[in-house]
C-alpha cells in the first residue's frame, strides 16, 4: 500500500520532529553528564548548578514541545501564567531507561525497516 503525497509529507514531518526531540533529549543527557563530571573532579559548584539547571529546563521544554506536538497547544492564558512565574518548574522527565535506544540513529535517520 503506498502513501498519498499528503500522507508521505505528514510522515516525513513527524519523523523530523521526532528526530529533533531525540536530539534535545541527547543534549540534556550530555549536559547532565558534564555536570556530573565537573562535580566528580571537584570543579566549581556554581558550574555544576548551572549545567543542572539548564539540563532540567531543556527537559521541561522538550516535555512541553512533545505535549504540543502530540496533544494540544498550550492556551495563551496558560503561557502568560507560566511567564509570570519567572521560571520553568523543575520536573524530571527522563525516561526510566536513560540508555534506551532511539528509533533514530546519530545521523537522525530512522533505524526501522519499512
Amino acid at each position: 500500500m503506498s502513501l498519498s503525497p499528503e500522507q508521505a509529507l505528514d510522515e516525513s514531518s513527524h519523523r523530523k520532529v521526532e528526530g529533533s526531540f531525540d536530539e534535545l533529549q541527547r543534549a540534556a543527557r550530555n549536559i547532565e553528564r558534564e555536570a556530573r563530571s565537573i562535580e566528580a573532579n571537584g570543579g566549581e559548584q556554581r558550574l555544576v548548578d548551572l549545567l543542572d539547571k539548564y539540563s532540567n529546563e531543556l527537559r521541561v521544554m522538550l516535555k512541553q514541545m512533545m505535549s504540543e506536538a502530540y496533544y494540544r497547544p498550550q492556551e495563551p492564558g496558560e503561557q502568560a501564567a507560566e511567564a509570570r512565574n519567572g521560571h520553568l518548574p523543575e520536573v524530571d522527565v527522563r525516561p526510566e531507561d536513560e540508555d534506551q535506544a532511539s528509533l533514530f540513529g546519530e545521523s537522525g535517520d530512522d533505524t526501522l525497516a519499512a
